[in-house]
């Protein structure tokens, strides 16, 4: 699923914030066995955000990737998504570590079983080293709220290989393909044949979106979005994300989401995190 919290660190010398996850077998293989899966750590007053995940392999291995944040005091939105193929890291909705898991490569076996949730904010250790600086005490890691999103099963949460469906926006309109010819927008009143898209397995879990023969394309958020490719290239795949009541997200190979721009401009690939206007409801 997808697992993910918004959380405001506080950045002293020997603070040691983590979200994280341990194999719910811990108590009967233990650790490094049971596996873990650092969401976000952060050591002392850094901007540098870690995602992490540790297996056991003839001995304990990890890996992991690092991303920049401005202000790690500030909130930010940490998560992973995770199935049975890969672990993905994010923060605020951009793509920043990617670990296979597929077919348990690498004995990665303990990450296709359950996980439990952890959130602590440690002082001193081998991470962020022990010289503390004790003015900075007492100290809160801030958590707005935790959430646990099924990609995998119900509503809205599986995509509809094969299936036409029309995309309605924030605006309460229709995402238009414009019939490959200009920018796509979302401004149509009725679902009508260039309104309609074919959900299409574009593999390694992203989906392709075609309408009247021509696939959308995300074109790498440099400029407005098409519906005017002839086949699937990188960036006219798109992971599936389910939003609130529903509706999906629609993520690019930037790791940016396609954004209805409400209504008033063409359509963009360029929102760093899915609100409103990056929401789509779907209709089979």
């Amino acid at each position: 699923g997808r697992i993910e919290a918004r959380i405001k660190l506080p950045a002293f010398q020997g603070s040691w914030p983590a979200f994280w996850m341990l194999g719910a077998n811990i108590g009967q293989v233990n650790w490094p066995q049971c596996g873990e899966i650092d969401v976000m750590e952060q050591t002392n007053t850094s901007n540098t955000i870690l995602g992490t995940m540790h297996w056991n392999n003839n001995g304990h291995v990890y890996y992991g990737g690092n991303t920049q944040v401005n202000n790690v005091t500030d909130y930010h939105l940490y998560a992973v998504e995770w199935d049975a193929n890969s672990i993905k890291w994010f923060v605020d909705g951009t793509l920043f570590n990617t670990g296979n898991i597929q077919n348990n490569i690498n004995s990665t076996e303990e990450f296709q079983l359950p996980f439990f949730l952890i959130l602590n904010l440690a002082v001193g250790g081998d991470l962020p080293g022990n010289t503390i600086n004790n003015s900075a005490l007492p100290a809160n890691m801030l958590v707005d709220y935790v959430r646990v999103y099924n990609i995998t099963g119900g509503t809205g949460t599986t995509a509809p290989i094969g299936q036409t469906v029309t995309l309605k926006g924030f605006n309460n309109q229709y995402v238009n393909s414009q019939n490959g010819t200009q920018a796509m927008t979302c401004t149509s009143v009725a679902a009508q044949a260039w309104e309609q898209f074919t959900i299409i397995d574009a593999g390694n879990g992203k989906v392709a979106l075609r309408a009247m023969n021509k696939y959308v394309s995300s074109e790498n958020g440099t400029q407005a979005i098409t519906c005017s490719r002839t086949t699937i290239g990188d960036w006219e795949k798109f992971d599936w994300v389910p939003a609130a009541d529903g509706k999906i997200t629609f993520r690019g190979n930037n790791g940016k989401f396609i954004s209805s721009e409400n209504g008033t401009q063409a359509m963009t690939c360029t929102r760093a995190t899915a609100s409103g206007w990056e929401a789509f409801g779907i209709n089979q």
